[in-house]
């Protein structure tokens, strides 16, 4: 390579990561007033804990390959607000050919919404144990709440009354 290119090429690379400099000292400035405001920085990386991960596997009819795709190119609008509603996030379903199966997967947040541990000690439950108790205790609630929430609403009925003739749950 001729040394005018490579000069050229790091004086390039040298002025693409300015930019990634300044993006990352501002992040690390973001995070150390967040924690002086908040806490420490561990404390509000521990408050957010991971998604709740879920999920399914169901038959498909192997003539119904068609009539399944083509309703969930166009999920109705409602469908996908009551499923956000319901904190429930990156739903994905992935078609196996060979045994026509599919496999859903989604995230639940709704633990997110959740107070902290401190201040589920500030109203008195003071012993780890019982506050982990208590905090699964209340998780499972949420989750139960949020799910209830979907299978009672009026259009996602009317929406698995379309998907669930393509379907064929396994014995």
């Amino acid at each position: 390579m001729p040394k005018g290119n490579f000069t050229l090429g790091a004086i390039f690379g040298a002025a693409m990561m300015a930019p990634l400099a300044i993006i990352i000292n501002e992040s690390r400035r973001r995070r150390k007033n967040e924690a002086e405001t908040h806490g420490s920085e561990k404390e509000i990386m521990c408050q957010r804990r991971a998604p709740k991960r879920c999920g399914g596997a169901i038959q498909l009819k192997p003539d119904q390959y068609q009539e399944y795709t083509r309703l969930h190119d166009e999920v109705w609008p409602e469908v996908l607000e009551r499923m956000a509603r319901s904190n429930i996030r990156n739903f994905a379903i992935y078609y196996h050919e060979a045994t026509n199966t599919l496999f859903s997967h989604f995230e639940w947040i709704g633990h997110w919404k959740m107070e902290s541990d401190n201040e589920i000690e500030r109203k008195g439950c003071k012993f780890a144990k019982a506050k982990y108790q208590q905090r699964i205790e209340k998780e499972k609630e949420l989750f139960e709440s949020d799910m209830e929430a979907i299978a009672s609403d009026e259009i996602v009925r009317r929406w698995w009354s379309f998907c669930e003739p393509c379907q064929t749950p396994f014995p």
